[in-house]
């Protein structure tokens, strides 16, 4: 990489997976001096413009009047070139680094990925992009028990029972596909990015030293296990049923065959097939 490449700062493309432990990694980032990413986590730009599954998160007119945070991204997603100043207003004093980590982003196709790209690099920025693997049926089981979750908060009762029969359609909707299947992410980033740009790990190796160390070095800042992702946006726990469990990996099937021969260690760390 050139001299001219490491004086630009970085912005950090946070593609997922969902609970797949970017929650944990956002809170590590902003704890760092060189780091400034912003109001939020995942501003849900690109999935909500070019992703048709993800259209609950393109904004109109009718929701931006009296929310700042919403008319920022209404901005971002309406106005070209907005997206890419609000973040390079961010790099300043000793901040080095910014970035979005919204896991919407493994449905982007290459040439949505290539799209963002171009814009962020003509802005100054050097991207570099993280991509965080999970067993498919832990990751949907995670995000059915978070939507789970939601209900409960609104003052809805959910049993097992309740959670089961929902996660039976819910790992099949459009969407979570699209957060799950980890082969069609994973072309789209090396049809995009170099692979020196791309830093892909599996969630279940994310606190070992040894990755963490890795990912350090990739974005030369010093991180550590000082948070724990099971202390960053927990789910109710529920038990899901043996029976489903095996339903939705048949159904990843492709997911867990292509990403035991990218990631050998899935054979053992992902306990599905």
């Amino acid at each position: 990489m050139s001299d001219d490449a490491n004086s630009k700062p970085i912005f950090i493309l946070g593609v997922g997976a969902q609970k797949a432990g970017t929650s944990w990694l956002h809170q590590c980032l902003q704890a760092q001096p060189e780091v400034d990413l912003g109001f939020t986590k995942e501003y849900h730009v690109w999935d909500g413009l070019f992703c048709d599954d993800f259209k609950k998160f393109r904004l109109d007119d009718t929701e931006v009047s009296d929310n700042t945070k919403k008319t920022i991204r209404y901005a971002m997603q309406r106005y070209e070139g907005f997206y890419e100043r609000y973040f390079a207003s961010l790099i300043k004093n000793n901040v080095r680094i910014t970035g979005d980590i919204t896991p919407g982003y493994a449905a982007l196709s290459a040439d949505h990925l290539q799209h963002v790209r171009s814009r962020l690099e003509q802005a100054g920025f050097q991207v570099k992009v993280i991509f965080i693997l999970r067993d498919p049926v832990a990751r949907c089981w995670s995000a059915a028990r978070m939507e789970m979750g939601r209900l409960i908060d609104s003052g809805q009762q959910i049993t097992t029972d309740d959670a089961n029969r929902f996660f039976a359609e819910y790992y099949t909707e459009p969407m979570v596909q699209a957060r799950t299947r980890y082969e069609l992410t994973l072309a789209n980033l090396s049809t995009t990015f170099d692979e020196h740009a791309c830093f892909c790990s599996l969630y279940e190796h994310l606190f070992n030293p040894s990755v963490l160390d890795s990912l350090s070095s990739f974005l030369g800042v010093k991180l550590s296990t000082g948070h724990r992702e099971d202390t960053v946006n927990p789910s109710p726990r529920f038990e899901l049923e043996a029976s489903l469990a095996g339903d939705c990996a048949a159904f990843y099937g492709d997911t867990y065959i292509h990403c035991r021969e990218a990631f050998p260690d899935t054979e053992t760390l992902w306990g599905h097939l």
